[in-house]
């Protein structure tokens, strides 16, 4: 549930995203519908262990990494990819896997 404010000044409405606490400013005349289920973006909060991801020949995947919620390869693995993540845990990410391989 989106909740708005009423508009201030210059006739701006103030959209807050109880998921979140994220606020933005919006102007009346750029909003042209209402969102379906499918467009909403939600954050995710998930933790696990991360792994180099690969592709079905051997190759090393660039766009995804394997997240490991139980820290083991045990069924509840799933592939993350990079473009979905904020750039600070992006870069957490990519230094974890990083220092992975130079231990090998």
């Amino acid at each position: 549930m989106v909740e708005s404010a009423p508009p201030q000044s210059g006739g701006r409405y103030d959209i807050r995203s109880p998921y979140d606490g994220w606020g933005c400013s919006v102007f009346p005349e750029n909003i042209t519908r209402k969102l379906s289920p499918s467009e909403v973006v939600i954050p995710v909060n998930i933790s696990g262990t991360v792994r180099q991801a690969y592709n079905e020949d051997g190759t090393i995947n660039d766009e995804q990494f394997q997240l490991l919620p139980n820290g083991s390869w045990d069924g509840t693995e799933m592939f993350i990819s990079f473009d979905a993540l904020d750039t600070p845990t992006r870069e957490l990410v990519e230094s974890l896997i990083k220092a992975q391989e130079e231990e090998k």
